[in-house]
């Protein structure tokens, strides 16, 4: 999974996270800088890395380090229920049954497959994640801008988003949809790229967003 500079690929380094199109991983960068290594130091060092991925992987850090989110959640990082960019193996099981699902569904009626995407199955995880913690309401609070982050990874034209809660399989969940006129709507409509991400707040409930460009 590539997100932006940062890519973690379990076929290099065993998943660790390397900066993109390298091998270097993230942690040699900090690990030069508590050295007393520059900035200027690094790049010289690994070439590979470029000086914008470098300033990207510093801005991760300092939206960290600095967000109100982190500091009310006492420092842990990434609390988002977990780390939305790295799912359970029963959640990406889940989701990839919902993806399939769907298009079963599209295919049925003569319409063309939905190309699903790693990133915007991210963009939507952590809008699902934002539900199961209670931080927006189920529903589609910030869709306007989950719509135009995913537009950076896919050729996408227009923009829809299905959203649930409390389902656990595919076929339920799709089904549920199917029901709603508006989410039937948009899982039929001729946009041609999607991610679903779904999370879940201990062994509470799954929540569901779909997202559709």
């Amino acid at each position: 999974m590539q997100i932006g500079a940062i890519t973690f690929d379990n076929n290099i380094l065993g998943g660790e996270a390397v900066f993109t199109n390298t091998k270097i991983a993230i942690r040699t960068l900090f690990n030069a800088l508590d050295s007393g290594d520059s900035i200027g130091d690094f790049l010289n060092d690994f070439p590979e890395v470029t000086e914008a991925q470098l300033v990207e992987v510093l801005g991760y850090a300092r939206q960290l380090t600095t967000s109100a989110d982190v500091i009310r959640g006492n420092a842990t990082l990434l609390k988002i229920v977990g780390n939305p960019f790295a799912p359970t193996e029963d959640i990406l099981q889940l989701e990839n049954h919902v993806a399939q699902s769907i298009n079963q569904h599209r295919g049925s009626i003569g319409k063309s497959a939905i190309t699903f995407n790693a990133d915007v199955s991210t963009i939507a995880r952590v809008h699902s994640a934002d539900m199961a913690q209670n931080k927006v309401p189920v529903g589609h609070d910030g869709f306007d801008a989950r719509i135009a982050e995913a537009k950076q990874f896919v050729p996408g034209a227009g923009g829809a988003e299905d959203v649930g809660e409390g389902f656990t399989s595919a076929d339920d969940v799709l089904q549920a949809w199917l029901n709603s006129p508006d989410d039937k709507a948009n899982i039929e409509s001729d946009l041609r790229f999607g991610g679903i991400g779904i999370e879940r707040v201990g062994q509470g409930p799954n929540y569901f967003t779909l997202l559709l460009l």
